[in-house]
């Protein structure tokens, strides 16, 4: 307050104009925004292309032969720990097991597939397959990585119906890793289990 008991002015607001100077962008600023702005873009796009060109597999072991299951369908893995034999079922289904009270059918795919079978040990793990209306757990021998696969690396099967694998198999890598369609297996309907039984 002044002598004479006015207040003092207060600053003058900046005008629009000023504000307008005052958070102005240049058009320098501009461009290096957008080119920041395209070079993150760009990046995106290439990791989102790598995704689309690549699979993550499960692979496992069977009979002394490599497979992958692709990861997205495999929702855990378990040594198995407890198997209850169920009456009425074909000879590849060897009984079922409760996880977190979820019954599942453990199907041993070895003598689905034909394949020389062996007894189970401690070390065979059931991995838990998840589709849209079924869950199976199937016993492998030994469960070796999660590896990640470019799909031009995975070249057709053979022509011909060699044995039962070949309708359940989607492709062979150059290192002979047989990679197994997850999505037929769980839509086959001679693997389900009858509830009821």
């Amino acid at each position: 307050m002044k002598k004479d008991g006015t207040k003092p002015a207060s600053p003058a607001a900046p005008a629009a104009s000023e504000l307008s100077e005052m958070f102005a962008v240049s058009d320098s600023m501009k461009k290096q925004l957008l080119r920041i702005r395209a070079q993150e873009l760009a990046v995106e796009s290439v990791e989102e292309e790598h995704r689309s060109d690549t699979i993550d597999v499960v692979e496992f072991e069977l009979a002394h032969e490599r497979y992958g299951i692709e990861s997205r369908w495999v929702k855990e893995v378990f040594p198995l720990r407890e198997l209850t034999p169920v009456p009425c079922t074909p000879s590849f289904i060897l009984g079922i097991t409760s996880i977190r009270g979820q019954i599942i059918p453990v199907m041993d795919i070895k003598t689905f597939f034909d394949l020389p079978s062996t007894s189970i040990t401690n070390l065979n793990r059931l991995m838990i397959l998840r589709g849209e209306e079924m869950h199976v757990g199937i016993l492998a021998d030994v469960i070796e990585s999660v590896r990640e696969l470019e799909k031009t690396d995975i070249h057709e099967k053979p022509g011909g119906r060699v044995d039962k694998r070949h309708d359940y198999i989607k492709g062979v890598t150059k290192d002979h890793l047989i990679i197994l369609d997850a999505k037929k297996i769980l839509t086959d309907p001679d693997i389900k289990v009858n509830e009821d039984v």
